[in-house]
């Protein structure tokens, strides 16, 4: 039976798939509201309180603010965690690209480093969420978010520590499909961190960012080529996702 998933694998690595990942990114504070704009955009409306946060990703900190908006792709191929890019937290190998968009030119993956900076006269603590806003099947009847991961990095340290989130195989048997896969590929380096729900993926919760301190995070997102369902009726999908910043 591996023997035929393997085949199957085989097929996969060379199959086109048409996704769009539209990935919103978006600052929110706690207790703030946020509304959603046909733009794809957000406008962010706030009420006193004495947290003051913002983002950036260029290096300059010309983009600094309360939101910010991620390039994406228009198509997305499969992947897997071992042909990432080792030094795409660090900048690729250029200095220009510490910050900002990284997404592949390939095509099969999207990630984006940018600094989260507490504008405040004191420390605070955040929570991070990735959210999913919309969702469309595929032609089919795929949904993206079975073969989708999500790696998370805090900070300039390593690919190989990311925090990688993924949806549950559905059977023990798409369980040892995807395990099998990977020793061939190559395993990730950490546990699999489950999606919360299909529409909150993870909330990840950090304490004691000082006044005038910055903190860096990275994002990758690709779909997973040795997942079982990373198949043709995921052509045509589509989902939307948020990224916000809780300060408090």
């Amino acid at each position: 039976m591996v023997s035929n998933w393997m085949k199957r694998l085989k097929m996969m690595r060379i199959s086109k798939y048409a996704i769009i990942i539209c990935l919103l990114l978006s600052l929110v504070f706690a207790g703030f509201t946020i509304y959603g704009a046909n733009t794809g955009n957000f406008n962010i409306y706030v009420a006193g309180s004495d947290v003051s946060v913002a983002v950036y990703m260029k290096d300059d900190k010309s983009d600094l603010g309360s939101h910010l908006s991620v390039p994406t792709l228009e198509k997305m191929y499969d992947n897997t965690f071992s042909y990432l890019p080792a030094d795409i937290v660090s900048g690729q190998g250029t200095p220009e690209r510490h910050l900002g968009t990284k997404n592949d030119e390939y095509n099969r993956y999207i990630a984006f480093s940018l600094c989260l900076v507490n504008q405040s006269e004191r420390a605070i603590d955040y929570t991070v969420n990735l959210s999913v806003v919309g969702t469309r099947e595929g032609a089919t009847g795929g949904k993206v978010i079975s073969a989708m991961r999500v790696a998370l990095i805090k900070g300039e340290e390593p690919l190989n520590t990311a925090k990688i989130y993924a949806a549950p195989e559905s059977t023990p048997e798409n369980e040892q499909f995807l395990n099998e896969a990977l020793k061939e590929y190559g395993e990730y380096p950490t546990p699999v961190n489950y999606f919360i729900s299909e529409e909150q993926l993870f909330s990840e919760d950090y304490n004691e960012l000082p006044a005038g301190g910055e903190e860096k995070f990275t994002v990758i997102i690709w779909l997973e080529g040795c997942d079982v369902d990373c198949i043709d009726n995921l052509f045509g999908g589509k989902i939307r996702m948020r990224l916000d910043f809780l300060g408090k």
